[in-house]
């Protein structure tokens, strides 16, 4: 838990916003925002579907998304951390990266699904992520050329 606390703004930077060799950083706005508009998506879009996602189901998903994050955590304690340290047992964890994570990023946000939210704005939020697909990809694209060419 200590190093979860302790490496969570790396974590979440990079399973969205950091390109390269771990050198090139999308803004944090940008980052955080988006992060922040695929919770809101994961809330809204619940209530578009026609099924429901019931609560064995969502204990299910978070039970198995719980268990790939410790997957690897222990992973990266066995495998890169005596690597680092030259030793095993040591009470700091390191190597794990935010890309790690990406793949249990939308399982996660079912998590989440409701059919609380309904009517013409969860809609016009949920069709219209090209748009944040655009931006995304727009402000990469910037911050690539200004690393590299600039």
């Amino acid at each position: 838990l200590k190093n979860i606390v302790g490496q969570y703004r790396f974590q979440s930077m990079s399973m969205v916003g950091v390109l390269g060799l771990l050198d090139t950083y999308l803004p944090l706005f940008f980052i955080f925002g988006y992060l922040g508009y695929l919770i809101v998506l994961g809330f809204l879009e619940g209530g578009m579907d026609k099924f429901k996602i019931k609560i064995p189901m969502k204990l299910g998903i978070a039970f198995a998304v719980f268990l790939s994050v410790f997957g690897i955590f222990a992973a990266m304690y066995i495998i890169w951390t005596p690597l680092v340290f030259g030793e095993i047992g040591t009470k700091e964890l390191t190597g794990v990266q935010g890309r790690y994570f990406i793949p249990l990023l939308f399982p996660a946000l079912l998590i989440f699904a409701n059919k609380k939210f309904k009517g013409n704005i969860p809609k016009l939020i949920c069709n219209n992520y090209i748009f944040v697909v655009l931006v995304t990809l727009i402000v990469s694209e910037i911050t690539v050329f200004l690393r590299y060419w600039v």
